[in-house]
């Protein structure tokens, strides 16, 4: 998953010259109902990235600004190692790729309320092969980053809560079994 990625404007456009693949430049962003420290500190534990990062398999922090991730992406598993390049406490981490997939990015925590957190995901994503050239294409990479910074939300808003399993009562199993609505008679 790109999530240290997104989609958006921004490129020369048109051919390059060269042959060079054109970059995909990403942007999304979602708002957590969470203090920036939260979702700055949800960010920072990269181990538990693949709670809500659909194709991560596994991160790696192997010293303070390396970390290796392995990921699913269709029929294969991929692996890069990227490089932390600047972390400022409760305001931004930016990476680049060092192996592998070539991309870099920036992720953002900016205050909107006591409670409320834009995270902002911009990353500058380089397609290689014909799967990745095929996908950004069909902005895959645009959606993946969406679904994960969804799953994000999801993940820092009720990672604490316990007992939230919701179960019907026989009554509402019941009350959409009984055929006719009465709009049909």
């Amino acid at each position: 998953s790109k999530l240290m990625g997104g989609g958006g404007g921004g490129g020369e456009g048109g051919p390059q010259k060269g042959g060079k693949t054109r970059r995909l430049p990403i942007q999304r962003w979602t708002d957590v109902a969470v203090p920036v420290d939260k979702a700055y500190q949800a960010w920072t534990q990269f181990e538990e990235f693949p709670k809500f990062m659909h194709r991560v398999l596994e991160v790696k922090k192997e010293d303070q600004n390396k970390i290796h991730w392995r990921e699913k992406i269709w029929f294969s598993t991929r692996e890069w190692d990227g490089e932390i390049t600047e972390r400022r406490k409760n305001d931004r981490i930016a990476w680049k790729s060092t192996k592998g997939t070539q991309h870099s990015g920036v992720i953002s925590f900016h205050k909107l309320d006591t409670n409320l957190t834009r995270v902002l995901v911009t990353l500058d994503f380089v397609p290689s092969g014909i799967l990745e050239k095929m996908a950004s294409g069909m902005r895959f990479v645009k959606r993946a980053v969406e679904a994960d910074l969804a799953r994000f939300k999801a993940y820092v808003e009720f990672g604490d809560v316990r007992g939230l399993e919701y179960k019907s009562k026989p009554a509402e199993m019941e009350q959409n079994q009984g055929g006719e609505d009465e709009d049909d008679k």
